[in-house]
């Protein structure tokens, strides 16, 4: 292909078709050059090494922490030659200095996050891996057939209170996930809402929230196994 001119559009330069021809060659002609741009930035990532921005700012991290461990040395030093009277008003300086330094750091952090063009990507990954965790579990919590699904049944309703009840219904589905089944939450008389999770929160699955199936027992360890797994959690954790 021939190389494409990407010169600007002269001033006061109107061709057939008027102002609003000229306007959307301009848009284009933008559009153009922030893509170049772009991609000039990924190939510093991937070909040449970091640009001048993200190798700058890394230096300033690195200045950075290393100015923090030269100041924290010098100061806690101080404070053993400090009368004990004066020690508690030294350490309280001392800790409002390591926050302005701690902060300093942090907003390096984030503009190295995001420079060249790295925070695009970054963004850009975490939307692929939550899209692919999310299609997972929709698939995984709506089988085509509900009775002959794997399962796995968990009883939430543990002696301990609100946020540690939830974290094991993150539990359930971390183990539901990794092992390919179906969560059935298992939530009557909760004592948080004693109609179940479904009058509070929308149910885990659209179309799969019966426990019944081929068989009903306690997990064996066999990934394989078709059977209603069914996990009850004990006043420690301990799982059934």
């Amino acid at each position: 292909f021939p190389p494409v001119s990407c010169g600007r559009i002269p001033e006061g330069q109107v061709e057939e078709g008027g102002a609003l021809a000229v306007g959307r060659l301009r848009s284009l002609e933008d559009q153009l050059t922030r893509a170049k741009q772009k991609i000039h930035s990924f190939q510093r990532l991937t070909g040449d090494g970091p640009g001048p921005t993200q190798e700058e700012l890394r230096r300033r991290v690195e200045n950075g922490v290393r100015e923090l461990w030269y100041f924290v040395r010098s100061e806690v030093k101080k404070l053993g030659h400090v009368e004990a009277e004066e020690r508690s008003r030294q350490a309280d300086t001392l800790i409002q200095d390591l926050g302005h330094q701690q902060r300093s750091i942090m907003t390096d952090l984030y503009y190295l996050s995001q420079a060249d063009g790295v925070g695009d990507w970054r963004v850009k990954e975490a939307r692929d891996l939550s899209n692919l965790v999310q299609n997972r579990i929709t698939y995984l919590q709506n089988p085509q057939d509900c009775s002959k699904a794997r399962k796995l049944v968990c009883n939430i309703n543990k002696g301990c209170g609100y946020g540690c009840q939830l974290h094991h219904v993150v539990y359930c589905f971390m183990i539901a996930y990794g092992t390919q089944r179906t969560l059935i939450l298992e939530s009557h008389n909760w004592r948080y809402a004693t109609g179940g999770w479904e009058t509070v929160f929308h149910p885990v699955s659209n179309s799969c929230t019966d426990r019944t199936g081929v068989s009903t027992g306690h997990w064996s360890g066999r990934h394989g196994e078709h059977c209603l797994v069914r996990y009850v959690f004990r006043e420690l954790g301990q799982v059934l």
